[in-house]
């Protein structure tokens, strides 16, 4: 699969703009747990020098960004889980990175990624992220169990392989799930992704299960029903992402539908 080249200008100045790719599309028809779409920021001009000197080796798009993600429960108070997704467009690699939302991150050892949300909302959670991580975002995302369902129901099941028999919790009551390949619903699918995220803070489950999503996402979703689904994505979230950002995407949307990317974890 290749992409349609997306030119970087070689000026100072443009090197301190936003360079708008498809990242805004790809995260509209992979949104898990609130995974959404930036627009990549060049910070320096050796940045672009990579991603430029690079793009004859992939064909398309070209930068490299991060973006937050955290997906909290309807109150709005209880974090589910939290990561980053760092998009590395020059090698077609995605980086899902789980963060660990018990972890005591200040000087003193007295406070978590959670007692941030709840005491600075999204805004303070995402730059608590950042010492954590050590990686300044571009973009946030917080998300709501409601609204991650929401999304998962406009972009369609997930087959997952289960390691276990488990219970899930949707609207009409629970569901068992036996072990094995399994395809769920956007309602099975939110709860499978947040129980399996906070029993014992799995964040190889996490990291894993985020993985299975975008990928499967990605080769099925209606590239030509993109509107639908941001309108879907952005009625549902919290986010710095602007209508801006989509639409001066939209013309690298092809990209995806014939790009093969690579996906791995860090913690």
């Amino acid at each position: 699969m290749e992409y349609n080249e997306l030119k970087i200008s070689n000026t100072k100045e443009n090197a301190k703009k936003k360079i708008i790719t498809a990242l805004i599309v790809f995260a509209v028809v992979i949104i898990a747990g609130a995974i959404a779409s930036v627009a990549v920021i060049a910070k320096n001009e050796k940045k672009q020098e990579e991603s430029t000197a690079m793009s004859s080796a992939i064909p398309g798009l070209t930068g490299d960004c991060s973006f937050f993600v955290a997906a909290v429960e309807d109150n709005k108070t209880d974090v589910d889980f939290a990561l980053i997704i760092r998009a590395q467009l020059y090698n077609k690699t995605f980086v899902i990175m789980p963060i660990d939302i018990n972890k005591k991150y200040d000087e003193n050892g007295s406070k978590s990624l959670t007692d941030s949300y709840k005491n600075g909302g999204i805004m303070e959670m995402n730059e608590a992220a950042k010492k954590i991580t050590g990686i300044s975002t571009d973009r946030y995302i917080r998300v709501t169990r409601s609204g991650l369902a929401m999304i998962f129901g406009e972009l369609g099941h997930v087959v997952f392989n289960i390691d276990s028999p488990i219970t899930l919790n949707v609207s009409e009551g629970t569901v068992s799930i036996p072990a094995g390949e399994r395809e769920l619903d956007y309602e099975e699918i939110t709860d499978y992704l947040i129980k399996g995220s906070k029993e014992n803070n799995n964040l190889d489950f996490l990291a894993d299960n985020v993985t299975v999503i975008m990928k499967q996402y990605l080769g099925s979703v209606n590239y030509e029903n993109t509107d639908k689904l941001f309108n879907a994505l952005i009625n549902n979230i919290d986010t710095d992402i602007t209508a801006s950002d989509y639409f001066s995407a939209k013309d690298c949307i092809k990209a995806f539908e014939s790009t093969t990317f690579i996906f791995k974890s860090e913690f």
